[in-house]
């Protein structure tokens, strides 16, 4: 579906940079998408490196062992002109948030989502009504309109399923330095459920990840089949500690207003 959108993330210098995408832009396209599955730093960066998309998927990197182009592409992976139809790479700079704001109310985009802060927010632009154009919160939008469920689940069982995940991949990624550290599965698994206590350890967690996922694509053959698998699975755990932090950062500020 051929909804327009455009993808922007704030640098470190402040300034702006922005990605267009052609298809399925709304809150329920590439509004839940972005939700869902770029919810990390890291990862953002990775997705506006592409350039401008045709369409906006679940995975930046396709799996080498098949087929991805413009016209044959993978289900879940994104569609972009410059890696997949040999385009010319492009995206745009925007100095402040006033100007990309205006840029965008003068194109044919429809939606803008911005990546600010370790938040989604986003703007309705079909009016392109430049000065009545609002930024709002995209989980709260996504939830208000029935497009995803108020975040909840058992802290209990969540935590001990994400241990468990994490320490099969470690072990997976290097058995000879998991055995080093660990006498057994229990200790691993309590030293992972340890880590998943506090933000400030979470963070380490999910920084640990970025790092293995940009050396899976950059200095390793993914056409290892246990490479793959290994950056496939610290992709997905990537999503799930987002996710968990998040829910580790609403519960510290209710414990703070109460």
């Amino acid at each position: 579906m051929a909804v327009r959108s455009r993808i922007a993330m704030k640098q470190k210098d402040n300034t702006y940079k922005s990605i267009s995408c052609f298809h399925d832009g709304g809150l329920s396209g590439n509004g839940k998408m972005l939700y869902d599955n770029y919810q990390n730093p890291f990862k953002v960066e990775l997705l506006m490196s592409l350039g401008d998309l045709s369409s906006l998927k679940e995975y930046i990197f396709p799996d080498i062992l098949k087929q991805h182009n413009f016209e044959h592409p993978l289900d879940d992976v994104c569609v972009a002109y410059h890696r997949d139809r040999g385009e010319k790479l492009n995206f745009e700079i925007d100095k402040d948030l006033e100007s990309l704001i205006k840029n965008v109310s003068l194109s044919d985009q429809e939606y803008l989502y911005l990546y600010e802060d370790g938040h989604w927010k986003y703007a309705d632009t079909i009016s392109k009504d430049y000065d009545n154009i609002e930024l709002n919160d995209l989980e709260n939008d996504l939830i208000k309109y029935n497009i995803i469920d108020q975040p909840t689940f058992d802290n209990n069982s969540y935590i001990d399923e994400l241990s468990n995940e994490l320490v099969q991949y470690v072990k997976n990624v290097d058995s000879y330095e998991y055995n080093d550290n660990y006498e057994n599965d229990d200790q691993a698994f309590n030293d992972m459920k340890e880590s998943l206590s506090t933000i400030s350890r979470v963070d380490v967690l999910i920084e640990s990840l970025c790092n293995d996922i940009n050396y899976y694509a950059s200095e390793n053959d993914l056409s290892n089949n246990d490479i793959l698998n290994n950056f496939k699975t610290a992709n997905n755990l990537l999503i799930k500690l987002n996710y968990y932090s998040k829910i580790l950062e609403k519960e510290n500020d209710k414990e703070m207003d109460m």
